[in-house]
């Protein structure tokens, strides 16, 4: 009888220990991208400062990132349409693939860079298809057609 108590006993422990880690997971891997707002972001995105920032730079534009193309290769997979689909689907969920791609956070540093300089979307767009052209597949991004775009917002 005392062994089976124990027995009970260590089941009870091990799922008190288990079931809180199980959610804080689960609710991690829920992350949302809210522009303008403190993202909370998944475990994976801290795996860098390199990868931190491409995350905080794709929350606060992704607006922006959704008329760049990504030239990792990732446009095989229909999932990644614009390289805002690298760091963000389009459900506002946090996606792991921007955390482990070089192509992808360079991307976004120079897009970024260049819109601090004050060029607008239609010079970011021919500068990343300059810079990234034949460094892998790119994803199927609507052309900018339009010489006088908009500037970005700053």
């Amino acid at each position: 009888m005392e062994r089976a108590r124990t027995k009970v006993r260590f089941w009870v422990a091990t799922a008190a220990v288990l079931v809180p880690m199980a959610v804080g997971i689960v609710l991690a891997g829920c992350a949302r991208a809210e522009p303008g707002t403190e993202a909370k972001f998944p475990d994976y995105v801290y795996r860098s400062t390199q990868a931190l920032r491409g995350y905080q730079l794709a929350v606060d534009n992704q607006e922006l990132l959704t008329h760049l193309p990504c030239y990792c290769g990732c446009g095989q997979d229909p999932a990644f349409k614009h390289l805002r689909d690298c760091f963000i689907s389009d459900d506002g969920q946090f996606n792991p693939h921007g955390a482990n791609c070089l192509i992808c956070l360079e991307e976004v540093d120079d897009a970024m860079a260049w819109k601090g300089q004050g060029l607008n979307l239609k010079e970011i767009r021919d500068r990343i298809d300059a810079k990234y052209e034949g460094r892998g597949e790119p994803t199927d991004t609507a052309p900018v057609e339009d010489e006088t775009s908009e500037r970005p917002q700053q």
